[in-house]
């Protein structure tokens, strides 16, 4: 079991966790955040530390390496003002490094998602202008794609993204029907286990009241183990519990969504986040993996400000449900 120094993004707590499960939950702030994401960022913010005394000696490339790699970090986190916030430090060390400006561009363009800013033009050229051939020929092509859809008129970048997210809500109809089977099998055995725990508890008294009488451990013990099995259905029946009704109100809310009538762009997201979630349900992910997801769909229609939808969410047990719990 592989233990790591894992770092907050939230709140900054430093703590031990283990890699080997997806999720962890920050001791300090009790929130639940990626295994993954705390490990990288606690070893991003410790190069950086690390980097401190090489800059008192003069490494000052070290130190806006670090800084670029912290600011890349917020960056693929959607973190965009505080990657720009970093890259603002880096800019204060050195005003000849094209990495810095590169780091403005990605924050300014939202990871390139952003097609009408247009501040990050003088840090495209500043970069441009202070890379070596190689490194300019990179940047170009990193950039390329982002400039052809930046300069598509927005009514043909919305018929795109109307049929982008009309494809991908084809492909989410499918996966949603292939899990049902599974659901209703999911929903069918909720009273047999109900049942079946109920009968191993009885057993479990039982035996324990004849090892008291008869004074025999051995029976103590079974009644221990029948004890341990039964904790272990419950934790799954209540997992089971949980999917099901995710299920349900995904389900629902795929119903409703051409009636929400959401921005082109929006849909477009909405349709991202709802296949990979369909993709976790179909695939039995864990609940930790669902529940991440759910946040991540709910994050992006709360940011549509679309007024049905908030509606929906509001009269959606499962969903409100979520939205107190991120706000806890």
């Amino acid at each position: 079991m592989a233990n790591f120094k894992m770092k907050c993004p939230e709140c900054s707590h430093e703590f031990t966790g283990e890699s080997t499960i997806e999720y962890v939950t920050c001791p300090s702030c009790n929130k639940q955040i990626s295994a993954n994401k705390a490990i990288k960022y606690f070893q991003t913010l410790n190069k950086r530390q690390t980097e401190k005394k090489m800059v008192a000696q003069g490494e000052i490339y070290a130190k806006v390496d670090a800084l670029v790699e912290e600011s890349k970090w917020h960056v693929e986190n959607g973190n965009y003002e505080k990657a720009l916030e970093i890259s603002d430090e880096a800019l204060k060390l050195t005003t000849v490094d094209s990495r810095v400006y590169m780091a403005r561009v990605y924050a300014k363009t939202k990871n390139f998602t952003d097609y009408e800013d247009v501040t990050h033009y003088s840090d495209l050229k500043k970069a441009l202008d202070l890379s070596p051939v190689f490194e300019k020929e990179k940047i170009r092509a990193i950039y390329a794609p982002y400039y052809k859809k930046a300069n598509v008129p927005k009514e043909e970048m919305r018929e795109y993204e109307n049929q982008e997210a009309t494809s991908r809500l084809q492909r989410v109809e499918d996966l949603l029907k292939d899990s049902i089977p599974t659901h209703f099998k999911k929903q069918k055995a909720k009273k047999p286990t109900i049942i079946i725990m109920i009968a191993l508890l009885a057993v479990a008294g039982v035996l324990m009241a004849l090892s008291y009488a008869l004074d025999i451990s051995l029976l103590s013990l079974a009644s221990a183990s029948i004890l341990i099995v039964t904790a272990f259905i419950l934790i799954k029946f209540f997992d089971d519990v949980k999917k099901i009704k995710t299920f349900d109100a995904v389900l629902d809310f795929f119903d409703e969504l051409e009636k929400f009538q959401l921005e082109p762009s929006f849909k477009l997201k909405t349709s991202v986040a709802l296949e990979k979630l369909a993709v976790a349900q179909i695939n039995n992910e864990s609940t930790m993996k669902i529940d991440g997801l759910v946040r991540e769909l709910l994050s992006i229609l709360l940011e549509s400000e679309n007024a049905n939808v908030i509606s929906f969410i509001s009269n959606n047990k499962v969903f409100k449900k979520y939205i107190k719990n991120e706000q806890d």
